[in-house]
């Protein structure tokens, strides 16, 4: 009867103890992982985290994560990751794999400023010139503000700089006659396309457009007679129509009276020893003409009586 009230007594004393050590181990997970005291610690034997997945498989033993989430593959689950060391694990980092302490996000969507793209073109936020206008990189910035054409109007005509004909000149109309893309306020050859604006010399007039019709090396751009050769580019009167084709000159440098030289007397020999001469002038020579013919026809005359 002793003994079996010592085997009842030791019985019951086992199983306070197991008790008790059961009951430091659940204060345990607590400490360790934030485990409720109301979760079933005998179930969580070998599973720390009592997230359901065994140490020996889990990515974050001691933090409990059912997800089990990796998003860089490198094995530690999100939940107790820190892929760039801000102090903010993976899995709560609007940047992950960006360094932000300040975790700031302007746009509220969820994602860092750091790593944000917003527009969708490949140029994080950070360094992109228009980060809520698309313009992938090389990100142009014609007047080199810091701001991208695509959100730019430089020149404050309504227009965005990368759709602006003529992005630092102002210019509502935005016209361009030869379609060149060069709008015809900037354009250096309005109506020959040259859309690299070549200009060797440097005079703001477009390589492709100097043409010299009269072939006197002058280029028609310039050439105050631009169907009739005048090297010298003489314009006596001034009034930008050069003296080789200038019907008139009546600026203040013409001479009061223009003088037409006659045309040189012309001597011509009908043979038989007939000469006749041709007057100088329009009237001279009509009458020089008719003076001709009656001589011909005389000479022909005598020697065909002959």
């Amino acid at each position: 009867m002793k003994k079996s009230i010592f085997i009842i007594v030791m019985a019951i004393m086992a199983v306070l103890a197991i008790r008790t050590a059961y009951a430091r181990l659940a204060d345990d997970r607590v400490a360790i992982s934030g485990v409720s005291p109301s979760v079933d610690v005998y179930r969580c034997i070998g599973d720390r985290d009592c997230d359901g997945i065994r140490d020996s498989s889990d990515n974050c033993p001691t933090t409990s994560n059912h997800d089990q989430a990796d998003f860089n593959s490198d094995g530690m689950g999100d939940a107790c990751d820190d892929t760039d060391g801000d102090g903010t694990k993976d899995s709560v980092d609007n940047c992950p794999e960006v360094a932000n302490l300040d975790q700031l996000d302007s746009n509220s969507n969820g994602v860092g400023d750091v790593c944000d793209d917003a527009d969708g073109d490949g140029v994080i936020d950070i360094d992109d010139n228009c980060p809520t206008d698309i313009n992938p990189s090389p990100q142009a910035d014609i007047d080199g503000d810091g701001k991208g054409d695509a959100c730019d109007d430089s020149d404050w005509d309504g227009y965005n700089d990368d759709v602006d004909t003529c992005p630092l000149i102002y210019n509502t109309r935005q016209t361009d006659k030869d379609e060149d893309g060069i709008g015809d306020d900037c354009d250096n050859c309005k109506m020959v396309p040259n859309p690299g604006q070549e200009d060797s010399d440097g005079d703001d007039i477009g390589d492709d457009c100097k043409t010299d019709w009269d072939g006197d090396a002058i280029p028609d751009v310039d050439d105050n007679c631009m169907l009739k050769p005048n090297n010298d580019q003489a314009d006596l009167d001034e009034d930008g129509l050069g003296d080789a084709c200038d019907p008139t000159c009546d600026g203040p440098n013409c001479p009061s009276t223009t003088t037409v030289a006659p045309e040189e007397d012309v001597q011509q020999d009908f043979g038989g020893g007939c000469t006749i001469m041709t007057v100088g002038g329009d009237s001279g020579t009509i009458f020089g003409m008719i003076l001709m013919i009656m001589a011909a026809l005389s000479i022909a005359k005598i020697r065909k009586g002959d």
